[in-house]
């Protein structure tokens, strides 16, 4: 049995070695820790486990962490222990009253944490007895201090009962679970025919430009495999494209990858947010720009608690995120006013590189203005002939953004347009086609409009990664 009857691409290995633990429950118990990034797989592998557990007729108790319960003293206990505190009367005093003490049923002070832990262990073994037990706790990173201090304790002290325990954590956040030194199962991404096969089976429509660029962005993530392909149908919709480098994310994902910066530092958040907004950036600049940000000097040692969450890393003198869907996480997750703000930083600081300065300057401007506009144009003549044909027409896509006048940003989306047909995006061609007819274009531009639409036939449709054949 699979979750929603979906089958889990790349997992064989994983599923066996689940099964073979939950086979073992009514004869040896003990403790497993899934452990991996945001979308990689563990709830659904828990999902797995769940299902073979209760097809055996192992009764299965699920808690799971969330960061607004995080200072609820045995909030997660409570979640998991609930539908077996029938059997509290079963136990000795003076555990017969440490729980209820703890969840504050009793007004009494809480008694000892090992007490508590204690009388936990002895109800679930009562429990066990009846029915064989799988404990499923989901993002146990996120479980209250005293709960998971508690879970630790039962983990490590259940191989001679009928139990067995299953705790999801993710990659870069610290938890007292990591002291119980419980056995792990590590997940990576999925390897390359894996990921392909669940990317055809979810979106089998896909573009085969498109389906290649979701296969390297998701780098094996299966949440990112699953959402992205509607995530990049959302980006290519936008004329205005986003900053080069980053990707469009569903919320879904935003959450699942922004949701640790969250509790970092303010100036390590504004460091990594400049990072997300510039990947050539050194560390210098970044600083440089994140002291402006914060109007104080901003020292080296404020990347630490992103390297210890696992979120960036400083590799040669340069701000490297460990997923690259992080980057596009905090750089969406950030808002307008905050990217804003971000690029005008960095325009500030890379005075001795003008194509770097100019393009901050350009995405810090919220509104239109010719004089930035044309400054742009000239940039993405510049890129053009270096040959960053890509960073060329993100360029003019954005000196069309900041046109005042209908006609000049006519003529801009038709120079991306221009340079589009050269990379073989036909469907960008098309998009920005489209764009451009609804500006009222004058008789040159319904002429490149009409030789633009000519060059369809031409391309290798629905293929982005292809060029035109002339």
């Amino acid at each position: 049995m699979r979750p929603e009857g979906r089958r889990l691409f790349g997992r064989e290995a994983e599923i066996a070695m689940l099964d073979q633990l939950v086979a073992r429950i009514p004869e040896q118990g003990g403790a497993l820790v899934l452990r991996g990034d945001p979308g990689i797989g563990k709830t659904a592998l828990l999902a797995v486990a769940s299902a073979a557990a209760s097809s055996k007729g192992v009764c299965v108790l699920r808690a799971a962490g969330a960061q607004s319960e995080i200072g609820l003293a045995f909030a997660g206990l409570h979640q998991l222990l609930r539908p077996v505190l029938t059997l509290l009367d079963r136990l000795p005093e003076p555990q017969r009253a440490a729980l209820p003490a703890a969840f504050g049923a009793l007004d009494v002070p809480a008694p000892d944490p090992f007490m508590i832990a204690l009388a936990a262990l002895n109800l679930l073994a009562c429990a066990a007895e009846r029915t064989p037990l799988l404990l499923v706790v989901d993002e146990a990173q996120w479980l209250d201090t005293p709960t998971a201090r508690a879970l630790a304790f039962i983990a490590r002290r259940v191989d001679a009962e009928p139990i067995a325990g299953l705790l999801a954590l993710r990659n870069g956040v610290v938890s007292t679970i990591d002291g119980a030194e419980l056995p792990e199962l590590r997940l990576g991404g999925l390897a390359d025919e894996a990921a392909g096969e669940l990317v055809d089976a979810s979106a089998g429509d896909l573009a085969p430009g498109l389906r290649r660029r979701v296969l390297q962005i998701a780098a094996g993530n299966p949440l990112a495999l699953l959402e992205l392909p509607e995530a990049l149908r959302l980006e290519a919709a936008r004329i205005d494209g986003i900053s080069p480098g980053t990707v469009s994310l569903t919320s879904r994902l935003e959450h699942a990858f922004a949701q640790q910066v969250s509790g970092l530092p303010a100036q390590t958040r504004d460091l990594l947010l400049l990072a997300a907004v510039d990947e050539r950036a050194s560390a210098a600049e970044l600083l440089a720009a994140a002291s402006l940000l914060r109007g104080a000097e901003v020292p080296l040692d404020a990347s630490a608690p992103a390297e210890r969450a696992g979120l960036a890393s400083i590799v040669g003198g340069s701000i490297i995120f460990r997923h690259p869907l992080v980057r596009s996480a905090i750089y969406q997750s950030a808002g307008a006013g905050r990217r804003r703000r971000a690029h005008a930083a960095l325009a500030a600081v890379l005075t001795d590189e003008p194509d770097r300065r100019l393009w901050h300057a350009a995405e810090s401007t919220a509104g239109p203005d010719e004089s930035v506009a044309r400054e742009v144009e000239l940039l993405s003549a510049r890129l053009a002939r270096r040959g960053a044909i890509g960073m060329a027409i993100a360029a003019a896509r954005r000196a069309a953004v900041l046109s005042a006048d209908s006609s000049l940003r006519c003529s801009r989306l038709l120079r991306a347009a221009d340079l589009a047909v050269e990379t073989g995006e036909s469907d960008l061609v098309r998009r920005l086609v489209r764009e451009a007819e609804q500006l009222n274009p004058d008789g040159e531009q319904r002429a490149r409009l009409t030789w633009l639409r000519s060059t369809f036939p031409d391309c290798v449709h629905g293929d982005q990664g292809q060029t035109p054949r002339r």
